[in-house]
């Protein structure tokens, strides 16, 4: 595997007793190290730390590498720089061993296209996500068609996440040319958090936004939102969210490829991930998610097949 980069090395300390009580006790596996891919959206992060507080249970060195705009791999297209590009290709070359975030068959398949033969598809654990465009729920709007000709009351801007993150993508060349909104607005991109803050804005002082979205999410716990219909289609079948894994991770370490192949989470069980992360202090995201796992060790357990 090529030499890492460790732009985020996040080596947690924890209590032997404790995670012997969550996870129960095994033999460690000497000098492993796994590194798990992370881009800033909720059902990423969630499942990152969480697998990174079980591998490290189960003896693993664990590394969390934020994926940014100097990662390889990032090519610039419409003068942005596309960071799920960037991660696809990382993992592709063995700089990272795992991705928890892909969305199939669609949103990610031109990066799974460009880089399959070098990528390993570990398992899904997630069922029926899919990519929204909300607005909260005391807006007239209920379709993306109503948004023709009130460009005006939204500023002329539909508020994106990361540039050449495949919401961005289909927002931009499939949702906004089907419904003829090209010449009225603009797709806006910086960053999910930089989206959350201007969605906490606009709802804090009764201002009309338009944002790109993604069920699942712990926005819509959060706030009273409601999804723009969709009746061209234009942002895609629901989905489903898979492990992808470096070629050859399943044939150097078999249980691994098996634990995380069983890794199931349902709607619910993933919010609760979400939210308890969220709303952890700085610091205390390892705790957070040890509760989690205490709370839910039944479910745990079968992923590891006890």
């Amino acid at each position: 595997m090529g030499e890492r980069r460790r732009r985020t090395h996040r080596v947690w300390l924890a209590g032997g007793a404790l995670l012997a009580v969550l996870l129960g006790a095994c033999s460690p596996a000497e000098d492993e190290v796994v590194s798990i891919g992370v881009l800033p959206w909720a059902e990423v992060t969630a499942t990152a730390e969480l697998w990174a507080f079980l591998l490290e249970a189960e003896g693993y060195e664990v590394e969390l590498v934020r994926i940014d705009t100097t990662s390889p791999g990032g090519i610039t297209r419409t003068g942005e720089v596309n960071v799920v590009d960037g991660l696809y290709a990382q993992l592709a070359e063995g700089d990272i061993d795992l991705w928890t975030g892909a969305w199939l068959p669609q949103t990610h398949a031109p990066q799974l296209e460009a880089h399959g033969g070098d990528i390993e598809v570990v398992g899904t654990w997630y069922e029926g996500a899919r990519l929204t465009w909300a607005v909260p729920t005391d807006s007239e709007l209920t379709s993306i068609e109503d948004l023709a000709g009130q460009g005006e009351a939204f500023g002329g801007e539909i508020v994106g996440i990361e540039p050449g993150s495949g919401h961005v993508r289909v927002s931009r060349e499939d949702v906004l040319p089907a419904y003829g909104l090209e010449e009225e607005y603009t797709l806006t991109t910086g960053s999910t958090s930089a989206m959350l803050a201007a969605l906490d804005r606009a709802v804090a002082l009764d201002r009309p936004i338009v944002v790109t979205l993604w069920e699942p999410h712990p926005a819509y716990g959060r706030y009273e939102l409601r999804n723009l219909d969709d009746p061209q289609g234009a942002l895609g079948d629901r989905e489903r969210i898979d492990v992808l894994a470096r070629e050859a991770l399943a044939a150097d370490h078999p249980e691994l490829s098996e634990w995380l192949g069983a890794f199931r989470l349902e709607e619910e069980e993933l919010a609760s991930l979400q939210v308890a992360l969220e709303d952890a202090a700085a610091g205390a995201e390892r705790a957070a998610v040890a509760a989690w796992v205490e709370e839910h060790q039944r479910l745990v357990d079968g992923w590891f097949g006890r």
